[in-house]
């Protein structure tokens, strides 16, 4: 189903990365995990996804602080972005994030690869 297409995974949490990480690259993702939005930063200077998991709430650089660094830059524009966090109020932070979606932590993986799938598009009608 995601053959050939690439997600950046940006979460602190060094065992919900990993097991994600694993699932998605199970399911066809090639996928590239960041700790926090600095690494996030450095992998998008040279590597382009189609989609960015993103939680919020994490050390060095925040997803907020994420967020205002790549667009500063255009890094990665128009890469849709899905945040996952268990922050109040995710409908506010996708709209002040210009985020696609979100997810509330903790989420069941088949939503996860489900709104992937929604905001990545059909791989097939892209070709």
């Amino acid at each position: 189903m995601f053959s050939g297409r690439r997600v950046l995974l940006v979460d602190d949490d060094d065992g919900i990365r990993e097991m994600l990480a694993i699932g998605l690259q199970d399911e066809g993702l090639d996928v590239r995990a960041a700790r926090d939005g600095l690494q996030a930063l450095a992998l998008l200077a040279d590597w382009h996804p189609d989609a960015i998991v993103l939680d919020l709430m994490m050390p060095t650089m925040d997803g907020w602080m994420f967020r205002d660094e790549q667009r500063r830059h255009g890094l990665a524009p128009g890469v849709p972005v899905v945040i996952v966090s268990a922050a109040l109020d995710l409908d506010r932070h996708v709209e002040l994030l210009g985020a696609a979606t979100s997810l509330v932590k903790p989420f069941d993986f088949a939503a996860l690869l489900a709104t992937l799938q929604r905001v990545m598009g059909d791989p097939e009608s892209l070709t």
